[in-house]
């Protein structure tokens, strides 16, 4: 029996893409995606990285993707959010899916186009983002987002949480743990081997090149350098090393955002010139980093 899957998210991301190709390849499976936006697939600048990319992965190759529109992702928010939203039940009705898989619970494109795809009978299953330990809130609005949430969730028959703190979350807002299974991100494993292979045996010979040596330990940091990754942490935790630790500790950030200014700042006032900040990389660059890198460290608040 073939069932057809309808796939809808904001924008094209690297991390679900191995997931969309395999679900492809499946043969009792008919797969199509509805992105909101084509944001990373044409140069166009990024809100939170602050400057013009273009991912080099290929994030919509290997499955078969329609794009409702060429806006930038701030217009999915609000009104402009709202009509796109009409655009995709349209779409998704044209395609007449088994059911529905929707990324996330916002912005307004993707909560509007849920209630239109509940309200004309689609089958619904979500996979979300949340964790209630990210942020404290006010009673108040804490009870007012559990009573959104909790509606909101029982248009879903099933949800695919990423971790614990997901399922934790869910359990909290309702949902029983027999609707739950568990999916992680995912990533392009070739993609990323062929780096290794090419990086990894220049890794003395591109440490020699930064002045690090053999006894040196080297902490990377790779992402956006915005509030929700909460990288002010790193240097905070700087401050709590014994000199003679910190002597052969050194940083390779990669990255932009708002606050990459205060982020450099503070490293450099905790280890110097070992602390490098590199900028924004694209996906292919990036192996080149984690072979000269003993650690990845990743600090964040969001959720």
């Amino acid at each position: 029996m073939l069932i057809k899957l309808a796939i809808l998210l904001t924008h094209p991301v690297q991390y679900f893409a191995p997931v969309f190709r395999e679900l492809a390849q499946q043969p009792n499976l008919q797969l199509k995606v509805f992105f909101g936006c084509n944001h990373g697939v044409i140069p166009r600048e990024d809100p939170n990285f602050g400057v013009v990319f273009q991912w080099d992965c290929q994030p919509t190759a290997g499955f078969e993707h329609e794009f409702l529109s060429h806006n930038y992702l701030e217009d999915l928010k609000g009104l402009r959010g709202i009509r796109l939203a009409a655009k995709a039940f349209t779409a998704i009705n044209r395609y007449q899916p088994d059911a529905v898989l929707i990324f996330a619970y916002s912005p307004t494109f993707i909560t509007a186009s849920t209630l239109l795809l509940c309200l004309a009978g689609h089958k619904l299953m979500l996979r979300a983002e949340r964790t209630d330990e990210a942020l404290s809130r006010y009673y108040i609005k804490d009870k007012i987002r559990q009573l959104f949430l909790s509606f909101y969730y029982r248009q879903f028959t099933h949800f695919f949480p990423i971790g614990t703190d997901s399922i934790n979350h869910y359990l909290r807002m309702g949902v029983d743990k027999s609707r739950m299974t568990l999916a992680h991100y995912a990533i392009d494993i070739q993609f990323f081997q062929k780096q290794v292979d090419f990086w990894l045996p220049q890794r003395e010979t591109l440490r020699n090149q930064l002045g690090i040596a053999k006894t040196d330990r080297v902490l990377m940091y790779c992402g956006k350098i915005f509030p929700p990754k909460d990288p002010l942490l790193i240097p905070k935790a700087f401050t709590l090393l014994p000199v003679p630790r910190k002597n052969n500790l050194w940083l390779l950030a990669i990255g932009e955002g708002e606050m990459r200014s205060q982020f450099e700042k503070l490293s450099k006032e905790e280890l110097g010139a070992r602390a490098i900040f590199f900028g924004f990389k694209n996906q292919s660059e990036l192996g080149k980093y984690y072979a000269i890198a003993d650690a990845l460290i990743l600090p964040s608040k969001s959720g």
